[in-house]
């Protein structure tokens, strides 16, 4: 069994104690349980084609921002103090502008 119908199981087994036993939880755990790809190809991958680009769509818009936000994190911190929104520019400033 997964981790998942394992977990499930110790939790039946504390929440109604001896009465759950593994026989029992057998026949449970080997119901055809869907998976999230499964779920995806049988609910919007074969639904319609609309559905389809919208997803590939959607999907593409959050892994961009994801990994935009990831990269710009990582550029910034390996250069820290040398981009322009980080210099200091009070060190830059002259005593006579008028």
């Amino acid at each position: 069994p997964s981790y998942f119908a394992k977990s499930l199981f110790v939790y039946l087994r504390n929440m109604f104690g001896a009465r759950v036993t593994k026989q029992a939880f057998a026949k449970i755990s080997t119901r055809n349980v869907s998976t999230m790809p499964s779920f995806l190809y049988k609910n919007v991958w074969r639904k319609s084609n609309v559905m389809y680009i919208a997803y590939i769509a959607t999907g593409c818009l959050v892994l961009g921002s994801i990994y935009g936000s990831l990269m710009n994190t990582v550029w910034e911190s390996a250069n820290r103090g040398k981009l322009y929104h980080q210099i200091d520019w009070s060190k830059f400033k002259s005593e006579d502008d008028e």
